[in-house]
Parts: structure tokens; sequence; C-alpha cells
């Protein structure tokens, strides 16, 4: 929906009226929020990194602990309290007071059925590298499991809050297959699934019985959640305007201003840890040479103004540009001392030259599709031209960028990524610095660095290899932050938005409730 036809469309839904129908929607205690994808289950691990799934699949699964964003600390969740028993084994002292919500209760062959399904390969999961650290889970007494680690592992407690959710044992066990289980999901979180339909949409209703709201983890507001599927942007606009919906995620920015004038909207933004990334071939697997000198790449990033990058992902909200790959006082072990280059075309076009492309080359830049990559990737092409190369975009679905990543295909990528989802830098780390995973410049000395960080449980050495991966990373010209992704919504302004979080969809079920 361009700008002029949603000047049109609001004046003319203004004109038509549709007072009492938000009201209506409140009176009846039921938020409507559409999604980009049809979802047939709720589970984050199985839907492929189709980040929606994540929303419901916090609001349904508990983990055992938390992280308040807050305080900076892991809180209890399912486990009342944890201690280390040796460098390599952490002992959770679980609740005895929660039931699933079929009745049953919560017991500790959950909590070992759940995570050793993440370590086993029959599970087959997209993400199965982020439990890799996991040797075995042992039940130690009736309300007390062992998580034993294959080595000393800093961020174990920063991963049990991300993602791993914890499923009940007696149902999960009876499935052929487990993916089965997301779609008539069973879990002790503070909302109930209560349909899970890919046409209908999926309906969250508030668990009243909800034990574990605390920090980091809001107890549920509104009675009834409706997450109905409507794919296209322009159609999740339209359903806005004429009350066919309260809130929309990732409005077109160019829209929100003129929306905001209409008295019926409000808008929440805040900026989390998400940010969209660019990543250069210096192995050269894709074919351009040019790729794998370091004065190419640093003039590539000297070549772009994160400033308007910025403003192609926020529009007009105050959000500054991405400071770095980690975030300091958020994730632990994040640290750098070398700042991220600022524009200098002329230095840019000194650096080319020197390597031998003083009038540049052709380089084709990938991205996602999504007018938020299809904005950036043109400034970003903009600022490339005028140093002289020669750009190409070419945007694409996720999936179909990572076969093509796999294929050995991307010279360059635009790319979005929620800096791992969690409170430490190895979800950083597990994309980037992987050789397995998108490795884009093959680089030994810090597949070695980083190797050592996963392992370093010392808070000291462990900043210090950290502080070495990160610096190179932008001294060697590897990967740039180029904007945020910040949560936002626009929504009726019956409806109110508070807290947050920094995995994946930026905002819990519990954050939504009612003016």
């Amino acid at each position: 929906m361009k700008r002029s036809m949603l000047v049109a469309a609001l004046a003319m839904v203004a004109a038509v009226g549709v007072a009492g129908s938000a009201a209506a929607q409140k009176a009846k205690d039921n938020l409507r929020i559409p999604l980009k994808f049809p979802i047939d289950f709720i589970s984050y691990s199985y839907s492929g990194n189709i980040n929606e799934t994540q929303f419901s699949t916090m609001a349904v699964y508990d983990t055992l602990v938390v992280f308040d964003e807050d305080t900076k600390k892991f809180m209890p969740s399912l486990a009342k309290s944890w201690k280390l028993i040796d460098p390599k084994t952490i002992e959770f002292e679980l609740r005895d007071d929660v039931k699933w919500s079929d009745g049953n209760a919560f017991v500790p062959e959950d909590v070992v059925e759940s995570l050793m399904w993440f370590i086993n390969p029959d599970a087959k999961l997209t993400n199965a590298g982020n439990w890799e650290w996991i040797e075995k889970v042992e039940k130690t007494g009736p309300h007390t499991v062992r998580v034993i680690n294959k080595r000393p592992t800093p961020h174990a407690l920063a991963r049990l809050t991300a993602g791993s959710d914890i499923w009940p044992a007696h149902a999960t066990t009876k499935l052929a297959d487990r993916k089965d289980f997301g779609r008539a999901p069973i879990g002790t979180g503070p909302y109930r699934a209560t349909q899970v339909d890919s046409n209908a949409g999926i309906v969250l209703t508030k668990n009243p019985d909800y034990k574990l709201a605390g920090p980091g983890r809001p107890v549920g507001k509104i009675g009834r959640i409706h997450l109905l599927a409507i794919p296209d942007p322009g159609t999740q606009m339209a359903q806005l305007l004429s009350d066919g919906v309260d809130a929309i995620k990732e409005p077109e920015v160019t829209q929100v201003p003129d929306l905001l004038k209409d008295a019926r909207f409000t808008s929440f933004v805040d900026q989390r840890i998400s940010y969209v990334y660019m990543a250069i071939d210096a192995s050269g697997l894709a074919g351009n040479k040019a790729l794998t000198d370091v004065r190419v790449r640093r003039a590539m990033f000297l070549a772009l103004d994160r400033n308007a990058t910025t403003k192609m992902s926020v529009g007009d909200d105050p959000i500054p540009p991405v400071p770095n790959m980690c975030w300091k006082g958020i994730q632990q072990g994040c640290d750098y001392t070398v700042e991220l280059p600022k524009q200098n075309i002329a230095e840019a076009k000194k650096l080319l030259a020197e390597a031998g492309y003083p009038n540049g080359f052709e380089i084709e830049v990938s991205c996602y599709t999504g007018t938020r990559y299809t904005r950036i990737s043109t400034v970003v092409a903009e600022q490339f031209r005028q140093i002289g190369l020669q750009p190409k975009i070419n945007c694409v679905p996720a999936g179909t960028y990572l076969n093509l990543k796999r294929q050995n295909k991307i010279q360059m990528v635009l790319a979005g990524f929620p800096a791992g989802s969690m409170a430490d830098v190895a979800g950083v780390l597990n994309l980037f610095a992987d050789p397995q995973r998108l490795d884009f410049h093959g680089d030994k000395e810090i597949f070695d660095w980083a190797n050592q960080s996963f392992g370093e449980v010392d808070d000291a050495k462990r900043m210090e290899i950290n502080r070495k991966i990160f610096n190179a990373y932008t001294e060697r010209a590897y990967v740039l932050p180029v904007a945020p992704i910040p949560t936002q919504f626009v929504m009726r302004k019956e409806v109110k938005i508070s807290g947050g979080t920094i995995q994946t969809p930026g905002v819990q079920a519990g954050d939504f409730s009612w003016n």
C-alpha cells in the first residue's frame, strides 16, 4: 500500500467511522494481531526459524531460567535455584507446584526429556548447534536435575533462557513425530493455545493458574489473543484501518507518520538487540576475487553512511546506529575497542586504487526480501556507486539466501539477525564464528578464539578473547551492522505495550494490556 493510497484509505475509513468496534474488542478482552506466515504448530525449534513462531512459543512454554533485562541477572522460572557442582555440571532444583495445561504435574523427567531431545540427532532441528555443548541431562532427585556439559560453558544459563522450552514428557514420548506436539501443545506458560490452525489462526487464552510470573516473565493481562494469518502487508494495513485487527508489527515505516495523524492510533518502538548486517565473502568462494583483499572490504565499509541506512530501517524514530556486532551491558562477554568506521568516500577510493581497482568492479548485493531490506540495499548500492563499484541487487527470501550461501553463491549480503536472541555473545559467535554456520571469511584465528571463548569461564579472560574477535571483525572488514531492527507496532489507542525482551519477537504476550 503506497503512501498516497494510505492517505486516501485513512480519509475514507475516518469518514465512514468505526467508533465502538475497538472498544468492543476491549470489552470482549480479545486482542487481534496479524501474522506474516500461516502457522500450524507452536514450536520455534521446528519452525525453520520463522521468527513469528517464537511469540506464541514463549507464551505457551516456559524455560528453566529467564533473563531480567532490568537487573541483567538470570532469574528462576521452572527452576527454583541452581548451583555449579563442578566446572561442567549445573544442578537445578525444580518447582514442585507447577502443572501442565492438561492437569499433569511438572516433573524432572520433563526437563531431562526436553533437553536430551535438543541434542538428539534424530530431532533434526535447524538450530541444533545451540545445544551442542550439552553432554547429557540426568534426574538426581524428586525435584532436581543435572545438566552435564561437554566442557565448561559460560553461556549455559543464557542459552537455557532462549529457545530451550520444556515440554511434557508424558505427551511427547507418545508421538511418532514430535512436530505434531506443536499442533495441540501442552504448556506451563502464561497462555494456553486453544486453537492452532494455519487458516483460522492461533488463539492464546490466559492461563489463570500461572505461577511463574516475575522479572523477565510477565503474567498475561489480556484474556484472549488471536494471531491471524494475514501474510500481505497491505492487507494487514487495510485490516488495521477497518478495525479488523488491533495492532500490526513492523509496519511500513514510511506510512507510520500518516497513521499516527489518525487519533485512533498510537505506536510502540523499542530497539533491543536485532540488526541488519552486511557480510562480505572475504574467502572468495563466490568468485569475486576483489573481495579477498582487506583494502577492498575496508573501502566498502567506508562507503557506507550508517545514519542513512538506519533511517531507512527506522524512519523518523530517534534510534541511533547499531554500535557493534554485540551489545555491551546486555550480552555477557561483549567487548570491543575498535569502533565501527564512519563514512569516508575519499579514503575508500584511495584504498580501492591501492588494491588495484581504481575504477571499481561489479558486485552482487544479495538481501532478504521485504521493504526494509529493499530500502537499505538501495541506499547501500547508491553509496557503493560513489566509490566506483557497480552493484547489482538481488533480494530473495531467507530460505533461498541460505541455500545460495551453502552453494557459495553469495558475494555480499544484507540480512537480519537478532544478535543470537540471548544475553550472551555466544549467540553471535555461533552464527558468524562457526565454519559450519554462516562463515564468510574462513579465518582460522577467529575460529580458534571463538572455541576458546565458548569454554572460558573466567569473565576477564573471556572478555579479552572476545575483544580480539570483535575487533578483528571490524579491522578485517568481515561483518558490519548497518541498521537497527527495532520492535515496532502501530496499534489502536486502546492497546498498551510495556516491557519487552531481547529474544526475537521483541515483546512477550504478557507485555500487552488494555489502556
